[in-house]
């Protein structure tokens, strides 16, 4: 877990993930991508983060199948940072829609479940605090979440058979999206 990750998952397709995605969150995209290279995904959502010397008001996501999970992912920790985003997109798909973020040079995690337009369960590690919200879910039993950290975030992200933070899906296709928030 060297870099800031943030992703959320959907038991849908991307197809349907990527059409739902900006309403919810309140932007448009501008350009489209498709790679087989995860390091042209990197590139690509850096280029287009604002977070990363992008333009002002942009970001670059990131879109691939795992299993039944359609992912969603970003360099720049935004998708986790709009609850009532998540929530809505949750309502949306009629799905359970989960997300999570990592930055161990920040000591930032985030864990949160969203179903029917609310926001079931939600744990953060901010600013050295811990918000602990919602009702426990089943990835949380074992868990010591007492001191939840970026690796109770990953653990929890894990137990929905998604791939580790610090994995890059070499062999995939991802869909690629650069979005801006300025309406």
């Amino acid at each position: 877990m060297s870099r800031a990750r943030s992703a959320l998952a959907a038991r849908t397709s991307v197809e349907k993930l990527k059409a739902a995605v900006c309403a919810a969150y309140g932007c448009r995209p501008y350009q489209d991508a498709r790679f087989t290279d995860f390091y042209d995904v990197a590139q690509f959502c850096r280029e287009h983060s604002e977070e990363l010397g992008g333009t002002e008001g942009s970001d670059g996501w990131c879109f691939w199948q795992v299993g039944k999970w359609a992912v969603l992912s970003d360099l720049s920790l935004a998708l986790v940072r709009k609850p009532e985003a998540l929530a809505s997109l949750s309502e949306t798909l009629g799905a359970v829609v989960i997300s999570a973020a990592v930055d161990i040079g920040f000591q930032f995690a985030a864990f949160l479940r969203a179903e029917d337009g609310e926001i079931t369960r939600r744990l953060l590690l901010e600013d050295e605090l811990i918000t602990d919200e919602g009702v426990p879910t089943e990835a949380e039993r074992g868990i010591h979440l007492e001191d939840f950290t970026e690796v109770e975030a990953e653990q929890l992200w894990r137990h929905y058979d998604l791939p580790t933070f610090e994995h890059d899906p070499f062999d995939d296709v991802f869909d690629c999206v650069a979005v801006r928030f300025d309406g």
